[in-house]
């Protein structure tokens, strides 16, 4: 697990996992009153595109730059296929 700054993630494109607003709240909070919460559950990277795209952990990620997060726990599964990333 690495910590890596939010600047530095991409967001996957077309993400098929959507929250509702309510949903959404619920995880803000939860970060915002366990900030060890990611350490549980890192951030999943993917770089087989030469950038760092999540393939899990969208909502945290907006979760956390909602809260003014800089970096968050990461955890990068290098090597990759597109096929697999999407499992």
């Amino acid at each position: 697990m690495e910590y890596r700054k939010l600047a530095d993630l991409k967001k996957l494109e077309n993400n098929p996992r959507k929250i509702s607003k309510k949903d959404f709240d619920i995880l803000v909070q939860s970060i915002r009153d366990n900030q060890d919460y990611f350490e549980a559950r890192p951030i999943l990277l993917s770089d087989r595109t030469g950038d760092l795209v999540i393939i899990a952990g969208n909502q945290r990620y907006d979760a956390a730059k909602a809260i003014g997060m800089k970096e968050v726990p990461t955890y990068l599964l290098s090597g990759l296929s597109e096929e697999r990333e999407r499992e």
